[in-house]
């Protein structure tokens, strides 16, 4: 055609080009970046779209503030962790890797286990950090130390919500709790996860309306939490690679092991956890309040310590037996697992692993195989910060109600 003669004709004393047989698309430039119509006001979205409804406070901690989430729509309760990295009035300013680490294991540790708070999303600007989580109802100890005894949820400081009738015994409630806390260590443990905080402010209590018991345990705040790597058991000192360094606060807290800060790997969680596990089974006995758990714990913490001298004395978990009319007494399997949790020499200390499955088999025990003593008026009394005051928590009576609590 006349216009195929055209394109082929010699332009400007050049030969002619031939016509390829299947069209090419041009040689272009390298892609350039579109320019969006709202790119400007993208900074202003970003800070729009974190615009969070914030509600009342309901913790705070050494590095930033617990506030409720509000206008949640997905049927969640939630909140909000805001920590400033420029503290601009101390002088101090909390370091982004230390608190980028925190949330990573947090992430990584929740995503399997019900029993750890559930990790929602985080997000870091210049100055802040903002982390959500699933929303507890209670810390653990303001649940065993409320004015009128342990367990008086209403009078419980922190606890706001309504209290829906919960027909389960005392005794299933607290094999319940220490199953779940057990539970959440040992998957903290598959991940080569050490928490190296565990204590009953770090472990928080939730209602779960429907269900019994009507409460369910969590743990958190994976701010010293530490990941040993591949082919190492221990770490050594203060510092780790990767992880918050130990500060005096975790060292010389009463429910840390005796190795933390030395050389140390799983069973300093364990020592904790038994720690956690002892306040929370004897709180109903100690009608001192607070100020008698915290000496009991630190009786215990004391004897623990001495090196060499094994187990704490076995009278602490000895009840009565209701096949002997309570003439006699016998061992309780879950208070032996608590001393060997407390062990002074960690390589004897009983695993998470172990933990799970005996309270997992006491959970359908009798309850006279509890190991806490009777709340009546006639148990024997004694200062229980003495080296002795084990012996105030030895015996027991069951009663018709079930258990030795």
């Amino acid at each position: 055609s006349s216009q195929h003669l055209a394109r082929c004709s010699p332009r400007q004393g050049k030969a002619p080009v031939p016509t390829p047989r299947c069209k090419m698309a041009p040689p272009t430039a390298p892609p350039v970046a579109p320019t969006c119509p709202w790119a400007d006001a993208q900074k202003e979205e970003s800070k729009l779209a974190l615009n969070l409804s914030i509600g009342a406070l309901v913790g705070e901690g050494t590095s930033g503030k617990v506030s409720q989430l509000l206008g949640s729509i997905d049927g969640g309760r939630y909140v909000v962790k805001q920590v400033s990295l420029k503290r601009v009035e101390t002088g101090d300013c909390v370091v982004l890797a230390d608190l980028v680490h925190e949330v990573r294991l947090h992430r990584l540790c929740s995503a399997g286990c019900s029993s750890i708070v559930r990790y929602i999303f985080a997000h870091a600007s210049e100055d802040s950090l903002v982390v959500t989580m699933e929303a507890c109802d209670l810390v653990l100890w303001d649940a065993l130390t409320p004015p009128g005894g342990a367990w008086n949820l209403p009078a419980a400081a922190a606890y706001t919500g309504e209290l829906q009738p919960d027909p389960v015994g005392l005794h299933t409630r607290l094999l319940h709790l220490s199953l779940q806390l057990c539970q959440a260590v040992r998957h903290c443990h598959a991940l080569r996860v050490l928490h190296r905080d565990l204590n009953p402010w770090n472990v928080f209590l939730a209602r779960c309306p429907g269900q019994l018991p009507s409460w369910n345990l969590r743990v958190g705040d994976f701010g010293l939490a530490a990941q040993l790597p591949e082919n190492v058991k221990e770490f050594e000192g203060l510092r780790a690679e990767g992880c918050t360094a130990l500060d005096e606060s975790a060292l010389g807290s009463l429910y840390s092991a005796p190795e933390l800060g030395k050389r140390y790997g799983l069973p300093a969680d364990a020592f904790s956890m038994g720690m956690t596990l002892l306040a929370l089974w004897l709180a109903g006995a100690c009608k001192g309040g607070a100020d008698e758990l915290v000496g009991v714990t630190e009786a215990a913490k004391a004897e623990a310590e001495v090196a060499g001298s094994g187990p704490l004395a076995a009278l602490w978990w000895v009840a009565p037996s209701s096949s002997t009319g309570g003439g006699a007494a016998k061992e309780s399997p879950a208070g032996r697992l608590i001393l060997s949790l407390l062990h002074p020499d960690p390589a004897a200390r009983a695993s998470a692993q172990r933990a799970c499955e005996v309270f997992g088999g006491l959970s359908g025990a009798s309850p006279v195989e509890s190991f806490a003593p009777d709340s009546g008026d006639d148990r024997p009394t004694t200062n229980v910060r003495s080296s002795k005051c084990c012996r105030a928590f030895s015996w027991g009576k069951s009663t018709s109600k079930g258990g030795t609590l």
